[in-house]
C-alpha cells in the first residue's frame, strides 16, 4: 500500500524550488499523476502550459519540493462553508476567497451547493442573497450572475401572481440590470409588459383612462408583441369613446385613427370614428368610414341605420354638429399574463 503524506494522485501542488532538469520552476503548479513511497516518498507531476495546451512530466519530485495546494484549499473551503452554514458571513467569505484563490474551480462547488440547497424551496430572496455571496467571492463567475437574474425574475413573477404588480415591476427592473442571458432578459421584458397590462386594466376599470392608455403604451414599448399591440389599439378605441363622452372630439378623432393605424380596423371602431367626424361636420369622411364598416359587417343594423341617416341628410349635416349617431363597443383582448418561472441552473 502506498503511504504518502504530502500529496496523493490528482492533488494540485505548487513547486517550492526550481527543478531545471525538467524545465519547471518555483511557483508553477502541477497535478500529481503518480505517488510512491519506496524507496522513499516521491511524485510524478504533470505541468500543463495554459497557452499551448501542451504538458510535461517531472519525475522523482521530493515532498520538500512541493506545497499541496489542494489540501490547503480544501481546508479553507471547509472552514468557509462551515462558517457560512452558521451565518458567520465575514469569516465564511474570507476563507472561501482564500480557497478559490488557490483553486479557482472551487467557486463552482460553492455556487452549486447553495443553488441546490435553496433553489428547490423557491425562497427567492434567500437565493438572491446566496448569489450575492458567490459574486462577492468571484465577481466574474457567470453562472452566479445568470442565476441572480433568474432569481429576481422568479421573485417578480411570485409578486405578480399575488397581485402586487407595482412591486413586481421594481423587481423585474432590477433583474434587467443584472444583465443575464438573452432569453432570460426577453422573458423579463414579457413579464414587465404583463404587469403593466394588469395595472392598465385596473386603471381602466377605475375610469382612469389616460393612465390606462399610458400603461398599455408602456407595455407595448417594453415587449412589442401581437398581444400588446392589440391591447394598445383597443385602449386607444376606449379612450376615444371616453373623449367623445367628455366632449374632447378632436382628441377622440385622433385616438380612433391611432386605433386603426394599430390594425384595429373593425366595424365598431370605424362606426364610432365616423360618429365623431359627424359631430365636427366632416360628413364625407364619416360616410367613407361607415361604408367601410358596412362592408365588414353588412348585417349590422346600427351601422346601416347610421349610414342611411347620414346619406339622407347629407346637405343638412354639413352645417350641423349635434346629430345623434349611435356608437358601438368592444371588449379588451386579454390573454393570460406570462408568468412562467425559470429554473435556476447549476454548472
Amino acid at each position: 500500500m502506498i503511504d504518502t503524506k504530502k500529496a496523493h494522485e490528482l492533488d494540485v501542488v505548487e513547486l517550492t524550488e526550481d527543478i531545471p532538469d525538467f524545465g519547471v520552476f518555483r511557483g508553477q503548479r502541477g497535478t500529481v499523476v503518480e505517488a510512491f513511497d519506496k524507496p522513499r516518498e516521491g511524485y510524478v507531476l504533470e505541468f500543463t502550459d495554459a497557452t499551448s495546451n501542451t504538458s510535461k512530466l517531472a519525475y522523482g519530485i521530493r515532498p520538500e519540493q512541493i506545497e499541496n495546494i489542494e489540501r490547503i484549499a480544501k481546508e479553507y473551503y471547509h472552514k468557509g462553508m462551515t462558517a457560512l452554514n452558521n451565518a458567520r458571513f465575514s469569516e465564511a467569505l474570507s476563507n472561501l476567497r482564500k480557497a478559490i484563490n488557490l483553486i479557482p474551480a472551487y467557486i463552482r462547488g460553492m455556487h452549486n451547493s447553495l443553488a441546490e440547497s435553496i433553489g428547490p424551496h423557491e425562497d427567492w430572496q434567500r437565493f438572491i442573497f446566496a448569489m450575492h455571496l458567490v459574486r462577492l467571492v468571484d465577481p466574474h463567475y457567470e453562472m452566479a450572475r445568470d442565476n441572480l437574474a433568474i432569481a429576481y425574475l422568479n421573485w417578480g413573477v411570485q409578486e405578480a401572481k399575488n397581485g402586487n404588480y407595482e412591486e413586481s415591476l421594481t423587481i423585474f427592473q432590477i433583474s434587467l440590470t443584472v444583465h443575464g442571458p438573452q432569453d432570460v432578459e426577453q422573458l423579463i421584458k414579457q413579464n414587465i409588459a404583463a404587469s403593466y397590462t394588469a395595472l392598465a386594466r385596473r386603471s381602466f376599470e377605475n375610469q382612469e383612462m389616460e393612465k390606462a392608455l399610458s400603461m398599455f403604451g408602456t407595455a407595448h414599448f417594453i415587449a412589442s408583441t401581437e398581444t400588446t399591440r392589440l391591447n394598445l389599439a383597443k385602449a386607444y378605441f376606449h379612450y376615444a369613446n371616453w373623449c367623445v363622452d367628455s366632449g374632447n372630439i378632436d382628441i377622440a378623432i385622433d385616438s380612433y385613427q391611432r386605433a386603426e393605424d394599430s390594425g384595429l380596423i373593425l366595424p365598431e371602431v370605424l362606426n364610432n370614428h365616423a360618429r365623431s367626424l359627424v359631430i365636427v361636420g366632416q360628413v364625407e369622411q364619416a360616410i367613407m368610414l361607415l361604408e367601410a364598416a358596412e362592408a365588414l359587417a353588412p348585417d349590422d343594423a346600427t351601422i346601416q341605420s347610421n349610414l342611411s341617416m347620414i346619406r339622407a341628410l347629407t346637405a343638412k349635416l354639413r352645417n350641423q354638429r349635434n346629430l345623434i349617431v349611435h356608437s358601438l363597443s368592444t371588449d379588451f383582448y386579454t390573454p393570460p399574463m406570462s408568468t412562467r418561472p425559470v429554473n435556476v441552473a447549476t454548472a
